[in-house]
């Protein structure tokens, strides 16, 4: 199920669509094409009892830009830029408590 809500939440700024777990907890908050089988745009993901626990933008072929992930807590958990599913930049990894534990670089995919 989802539904059209006006938003104005970090990046999601307009009408956006809000998808629900079965327990009625929301999932995920973005848009997505017409027939939804594609995700577009700026989207947030949620964990147990709606936490934030990823935010990103979907270009046209998967994720797109710098895409943040969380620990149930809210501290961050990692950082990764993508080029349409691919990974570029420097993988961040963070421990629980928000410092960081691992940066290592990606080249060509690698």
């Amino acid at each position: 199920m989802n539904e059209h809500y006006e938003i104005n939440y970090r990046d999601l700024k307009g009408k956006h669509q809000k998808w629900y777990l079965d327990n009625g907890s929301v999932k995920s908050v973005g848009n997505a094409n017409a027939n939804s089988t594609k995700s577009i745009g700026n989207f947030c993901y949620c964990g147990k009892g709606g936490v934030l626990i990823s935010e990103g933008n979907y270009g046209k072929n998967g994720p797109n830009g710098l895409w943040k992930y969380y620990y149930e807590s809210g501290i961050k958990k990692r950082k990764r830029t993508y080029d349409n599913w691919a990974v570029l930049d420097t993988v961040r990894l963070f421990y629980g408590e928000g410092q960081l534990d691992e940066e290592f670089g990606y080249r060509n995919g690698d």
